[in-house]
């Protein structure tokens, strides 16, 4: 290398193997001045040949090889992600690839041929896929992708996305899944159209309730319009009745009652409304502030209403405004609105849910605006079944008609047409109440099983609504639950009991013969190991005394548990898995049971005088109100 003294002018003639790394300057022997040595100007270097980088078909998976590490006879090599066999190709220097270009394993040797120009009259087929871990969308050519690729890899992500197969192309005018009704395979031809219609209506429902909540912040696309087809289709599955067939229990049936509600065939709505707004905020007490988290929330208790027809109605609501005692809002705007509706004639109404500004501290919480919606049946059509009545038998009253589809033992199932709210209440040879365990509704049937063999059945229909907004203002208590108060208040506030006395059932000797104790280890959904007794009914009034011993395999084993009674069970729990490391066990368990329990009713009606009633053995009870 030769360097030029800009000083002198003296050429200097350098071995470049002799500059010291980083040196940029050199000094002139002549002139002593400072000469600036030029950059080195290496050539560029070849390219690696050494490494090559190979895409897996199936998952997009990218690998990186060095060659002198890969067998001269290997033809593939198994994918990391999917372990499905990636083709290698050593005649050639792999480029880059990039992770969202797939390459065929066989590619052409001759020339493409020159693809003729694109008509302006058709569009090119794009295939529009979404990565379903960060939602980026691509539009892909489907001549582009190789036909053995069945997936690629996310760009933004690295998410396996999977492709439609290679036959099916896109279309221009996709049939509406009603169409395509005959190409699902089924067991049968009602339940594959049942499957067919479900699908429809989960796409209706997500588009409801979801949609929003879970794609409004990622850009997706809203979801299409239900065409007509899908409307019919959708219309014709809930017209059919639901999936889930309600059958009678098998075996004896124990009853258990429940309170008869007491309806009103008419209702005054006139007079009704201008009430109903101070009975509703009479029943609402504040519950329990929740503030831990990120989204704290302040609950409202709500009593049963005691309005007519109560048991039949609906309340919804909406927080509209909370208020610190020195005015600040402090309501947190919630992801979604949707609140589910309250039973306001229920036994356990519930509870009312308010969002919270996260870092409010109890005292701060003044008041609540609430607006409500009351959706109450003020006519009643009742219709009555005994038990034995055929299948099929109808009846029909203001322009409402009901149709008996079974009435056996302990299930009970009507179709109605003309009214949009119906109950069924059942009664046994008693003449009580039963009370139900589970029901199925759709838009034009409901199948209820109760808790006891029917004797009688009544369907309460809704001949006409009331649809009654208002609003109320209620006290938050500074976040402390509102306990009634034991010496009189004005105005008067009325709590009801959220633990009413249960009806009992009547036990003999011959109802106790042959108990056995279960051993019964935790499921995978279940939290503890357990020695269980199944009655034949219940519930029953009384207590079960255990005495347990447990043993291993060579000694006993000291293990604690606690007892637990239910409606129609005893058992003994323990920690989950406990019962497996136990080879034996064995004890005593002593029942002390009440039977014969009778319920005496004292009214308030003669100005509190005292009121004597007799139990079946004949001792009088005495009550007097003051």
């Amino acid at each position: 290398m030769k360097i030029t003294c800009p000083n002198c002018q003296k050429i200097y003639t350098i071995n470049e193997a002799k500059i010291p790394p980083g040196a940029k300057t050199a000094k002139c022997k002549t002139c002593g001045h400072s000469m600036p040595l030029p950059k080195k100007t290496s050539a560029k270097p070849p390219p690696d040949t050494s490494i090559i980088e190979r895409s897996c078909p199936y998952c997009g998976q990218m690998h990186t090889l060095a060659r002198n590490k890969i067998s001269p006879d290997a033809v593939t090599i198994k994918c990391k992600s999917c372990k499905r066999p990636v083709p290698l190709k050593l005649e050639k220097t792999a480029g880059l690839v990039h992770s969202l270009k797939q390459e065929a394993s066989e590619p052409p040797t001759e020339k493409p041929a020159i693809r003729p120009a694109v008509q302006p009259s058709r569009q090119p087929a794009i295939l529009t896929i979404t990565c379903a871990g960060c939602n980026k969308s691509y539009n892909i050519l489907p001549e582009k992708i190789p036909p053995q690729a069945k997936a690629l890899k996310c760009k933004a992500c690295g998410h396996r996305i999977a492709l439609p197969a290679a036959t099916v192309l896109p279309l221009k005018h996709e049939p509406a899944p009603a169409d395509a009704t005959p190409a699902v395979g089924r067991p049968g031809k009602k339940i594959g159209l049942y499957a067919v219609a479900a699908g429809i209506i989960l796409a209706v429902m997500i588009g409801t309730f979801t949609g929003l909540k879970f794609y409004k912040d990622r850009q997706r696309p809203q979801i299409t319009a239900v065409s007509d087809k899908q409307k019919a289709a959708s219309s014709a599955l809930l017209d059919a009745g639901p999936f889930l067939e309600l059958t009678p229990t098998p075996g004896p049936v124990a009853a258990e009652y429940a309170d008869d509600p007491h309806l009103f065939t008419t209702v005054d709505a006139k007079t009704l409304k201008p009430k109903i707004p101070r009975i509703v905020k009479q029943s609402l007490f504040p519950g329990h502030y929740l503030n831990f988290g990120e989204n704290p929330q302040m609950t409202l208790d709500l009593d049963p209403v005691n309005i007519p027809n109560a048991a039949l109605a609906e309340l919804t609501y909406e927080v509209r405004s909370i208020q610190s005692p020195d005015g600040k809002d402090i309501l947190r705007a919630a992801e979604t609105k949707f609140k589910p509706p309250i039973n306001p004639g229920s036994a356990f109404p519930g509870s009312l849910s308010l969002s919270v500004k996260n870092g409010t501290p109890p005292e701060s919480l003044g008041t609540a605006r609430i607006q409500f919606m009351l959706s109450l049946p003020d006519a009643l059509q009742i219709f009555e079944f005994k038990s034995g009545e055929e299948k099929g038998s109808l009846k029909e009253s203001g322009g409402i008609q009901v149709t008996l589809g079974r009435l056996e033992k302990d299930v009970a199932d009507v179709t109605y047409s003309g009214t949009r709210s119906v109950r069924l209440i059942a009664y046994d040879k008693t003449g009580n109440a039963l009370a139900s365990r589970e029901t199925i509704n759709s838009t034009s049937s409901v199948s209820t099983r109760f808790q006891g063999m029917i004797d009688t059945l009544k369907v309460v229909s809704a001949a006409s609504m009331l649809e009654y907004p208002f609003e109320i203002e209620v006290d938050l208590n500074g976040g402390q639950e509102l306990r009634l108060s034991r010496k009189s208040e004005i105005p008067n506030r009325i709590r009801y009991s959220h633990h009413p006395i249960p009806t009992y059932s009547d036990f003999s000797e011959t109802d106790l013969d042959d108990l056995a104790v279960a051993w019964r280890e935790a499921g995978e959904r279940e939290w503890t190991d357990r020695l269980e007794i199944q009655l034949s009914k219940g519930p029953f009034s009384g207590r079960a005394d255990w005495e347990v011993h447990f043993f291993g395999h060579d000694q006993p084993q000291f293990l604690t548990g606690n007892a637990i009674q239910g409606a129609r069970d005893i058992s003994y729990r323990l920690d989950k898995g406990q019962l497996a490391s136990v080879s034996a066990a064995f004890g005593i368990v002593q029942l002390n049971i009440k039977t014969d329990i009778k319920r005496l009713s004292f009214a308030n009606k003669e100005g509190g005088k005292p009121q004597t009633r007799n139990l079946p053995s004949g001792e009088p009870v005495t009550v007097s109100f003051n």
